[in-house]
């Protein structure tokens, strides 16, 4: 930009870079870059988009929906996770926004169940494994008392861009008064060996055995599943300290529920 210094626009808007639409900048309508001539480079832009001849347009790449999918097996919950937190892993890319969350009801409920959610970034503790850490996004309701693809739409659009791809999860409950809960969405599409092995994800860490051996598995020893049961943990927090997930419940399975999420 220092050749410009002192020089008129008229002089030099040739060669200045500028978008299709002069008068609107960059909008979510993908535009053609030109120079000031009006010649079209071979870049085209939008607020969400970038695309050349050497770089494909990441738009080009994005799904429909995102998350763990889910399988025509139904997984009911375990009667004695009810009003507890759950909490489970999933990858995410970092580069969609989200609007819904798409799910399927196997068994609706007999007993006022009520499923709530929420979105957390990831964090390992030594010795422990990896837990829900900063609440990215909460407030949602599923629904329970019918069968079928169900449809909730978020709370307002959620985001993982703000922290890249890696590591996220999905923490939930089941509230219901001391009765035993009896709905059952499907099941994850992802099979439990996913999370299960460091090489997935690359190294983010390791889980040692009481004995010092080395396990696989990203959470604690015992635990082999993609959802974790936090029995002393009912609440959704804000942030959940490390001690808060020093104590996830290895007597108990927790349900691998499906889920996707909708791209905006």
């Amino acid at each position: 930009m220092s050749t410009l210094t002192g020089q008129a626009i008229k002089d030099t808007y040739e060669g200045l870079l500028k978008l299709a639409d002069s008068t609107t900048g960059i909008t979510s309508s993908i535009q053609t870059i030109q120079d000031g001539l009006g010649n079209n480079t071979g870049m085209r832009v939008a607020t969400n988009f970038f695309q050349s001849p050497t770089t494909l347009g990441i738009n080009y790449l994005k799904g429909d929906y995102y998350g763990v999918g889910f399988t025509a097996a139904n997984t009911g919950a375990i009667a004695n996770t009810q009003n507890v937190i759950i909490a489970a892993a999933f990858y995410d890319p970092g580069l969609y926004d989200y609007s819904a969350i798409t799910y399927n009801i196997g068994v609706a409920t007999t007993t006022s169940d009520v499923w709530t959610g929420a979105f957390y970034t990831a964090q390992f503790a030594p010795n422990i494994g990896l837990g829900p850490s900063i609440l990215i996004q909460s407030g949602i309701t599923f629904t329970t008392n019918s069968t079928g693809v169900k449809t909730t739409t978020l709370p307002s659009t959620l985001s993982f861009s703000g922290y890249g791809p890696g590591i996220y999860f999905f923490v939930f409950k089941i509230a219901n008064a001391g009765a035993t809960p009896t709905v059952s969405p499907k099941s994850g599409a992802y099979p439990n060996a996913t999370f299960n092995t460091l090489s997935t994800f690359g190294p983010i860490g390791m889980t040692l055995s009481q004995s010092g051996a080395l396990m696989q598995s990203p959470f604690k020893v015992n635990i082999q599943n993609t959802s974790v049961v936090y029995s002393s943990l009912s609440n959704f927090q804000t942030s959940y300290s490390t001690s808060d997930i020093s104590s996830p419940s290895t007597a108990v399975t927790a349900p691998n529920w499906g889920w996707a999420l909708k791209t905006i």
